[in-house]
């Protein structure tokens, strides 16, 4: 497998790599994770027949995230009240 990195160019202050977004605030750098959506709308069920270490892992991975990842204030309130959403919804 060979893998190919082509070069990202700055749009309006931002340069999207991976799932960041690089954002240039004057002389300031900010970064914004920008995941998959499949892994901020859905979560293992506790009920489920999974082992409870993934299930808490799955958790984990959701609080680590928020808590670690050098995303923005706003990001950081869309990602909280959606995995709020997810912690708390009956599963469908």
């Amino acid at each position: 497998m060979n893998l190919e990195f082509k070069p990202n160019y700055e749009k309006e202050s931002t340069i999207n790599y991976l799932d960041l977004l690089i954002i240039r605030h004057n002389h300031l750098l900010e970064a914004d994770i920008r995941g998959k959506s499949r892994t901020t709308t859905s979560i293992i069920h506790f009920i489920s027949k999974h082992p409870n270490k993934h299930k808490l892992g799955a958790y984990r991975f959701l609080i680590h995230k928020n808590t670690k990842s050098p995303i923005t204030s706003t990001t950081r309130n869309e990602h909280h009240n959606t995995h709020s959403q997810l912690t708390t919804s009956p599963e469908k």
